[in-house]
């Protein structure tokens, strides 16, 4: 025998047996490994269980086979997961969403601001509203603006905007983007109940919109108009305004196949600005006092344009301005190739891993520049 095994010999063959010493250790080696082995099992069960409930949340929503919006004899048809039970929620929803909404707000005033004149838009062809980047605009008179806010919908900041509108019997366009939307749906419905205008503004605002390959970016452009027909249960306005205002031909082209109009602005109010959000409102009047009328640009996710949109219209009115809300002619259809389409899932993990290299390009130039100190 050498060490803590004993050799033994029998009719079958050598036999090792060990002794309590060996078996103990063994023993101890196991103990230490388990907690290991608990801990590397825990972890993958919540690595499978996230990618099942991620899984759960991207494919079913807005699959089109499972939702599908579309136009017969101007009428739009609910498919799947908009018929039964869920038109029969919705519409529920929608008239006790309409009582509340109008028993809390009153009768407009005589003195109100609004709600102004009433123009409807066609959207056939595709034409293009906003001085800034094209040569036509909304047909406003002289003095007329129309209020358009884009990046929401927000669930606490959203509702405040809704309020104020409501206090000066203002008619705006929400350009909401498909992802919050997805979140919010009943923020979305609010703002429809309120007789506000719902375009979108794609599903996730990519700036990088025009970079993107065509399937790739209309995918982004439909799917956005996807959720927020889903959260409306019916189809919304044929508006689109691309992420930072940057556009393509190739989209424009595409958007006017599709009877799309697109959004540009003739004012921004500048309450992304750094320079001019402290100075929000003196910086719209004196924009528009340059054109004299126009669509005006806010953003209903920024505080400062909460902070500062009572002084806005009250300025407004005092230098004789007076709004004016759309009535669009057209809804938005679903288009047959959508099914085509990259996913909505596609996106979602597009948009993750993208999240994901912005943190490790910005780790890496926290590391560049930490080094680059060090050698000084």
């Amino acid at each position: 025998m050498r060490g803590n095994n004993s050799l033994t010999t029998t009719g079958d063959g050598p036999k090792t047996t060990q002794t309590p010493e060996t078996s103990g250790k063994d023993a101890e080696k196991q103990a230490e490994q388990r907690p290991i082995f608990i801990l590397y099992g825990f972890m993958v069960l919540l690595v499978l269980l996230s990618l099942i409930g991620f899984r759960l949340s991207t494919t079913h929503f807005l699959n089109p086979q499972t939702i599908h919006l579309a136009h017969s004899g101007g009428e739009h048809i609910r498919t799947s997961a908009l018929k039964g039970s869920s038109d029969t929620n919705l519409e529920a929803e929608d008239a006790q969403g309409a009582d509340k909404t109008a028993k809390a707000r009153p009768a407009c005033p005589a003195d109100a601001f609004g709600p102004g004149r009433a123009i409807p838009l066609d959207s056939t062809g595709g034409p293009k509203f906003g001085l800034i980047q094209y040569r036509d605009t909304i047909p406003l008179k002289e003095g007329e603006v129309v209020f358009t806010f884009d990046d929401g919908p927000h669930p606490k900041r959203t509702p405040k905007i809704l309020d104020i509108l409501d206090k000066h019997c203002i008619k705006a366009v929400f350009f909401m983007i498909g992802d919050m939307a997805h979140e919010h749906p009943e923020i979305v419905r609010e703002v429809a109940r309120r007789g506000h205008v719902i375009g979108t503004h794609t599903w996730s605002h990519p700036l990088r919109l025009t970079r993107y390959s065509s399937a790739r970016a209309q995918a982004e452009i439909e799917h956005g108009f996807t959720a927020i027909n889903q959260a409306l249960g019916k189809p919304s306005a044929p508006f689109f305004r691309f992420p930072g205002l940057i556009h393509s031909k190739k989209l424009l082209t595409y958007l006017a196949k599709r009877n799309i109009s697109v959004w540009s602005v003739d004012v921004v109010a500048g309450d992304t600005e750094r320079r001019s959000r402290h100075h929000l409102a003196a910086t719209l009047k004196k924009r528009l006092a340059k054109r004299g009328q126009g669509i005006l640009l806010f953003h209903d996710v920024k505080q400062v344009t909460i902070n500062n949109l009572e002084k806005i219209i009250k300025d407004l009115k005092d230098d004789g301005y007076s709004p004016a809300y759309i009535k669009p002619t057209q809804s938005y259809s679903l288009p047959e190739q959508i099914a085509q389409l990259p996913t909505i899932k596609h996106l979602a993990i597009k948009k993750k891993h993208a999240a994901m290299h912005r943190r490790k390009r910005h780790r890496h130039r926290r590391r560049h520049h930490r080094r680059r100190r060090s050698r000084r």
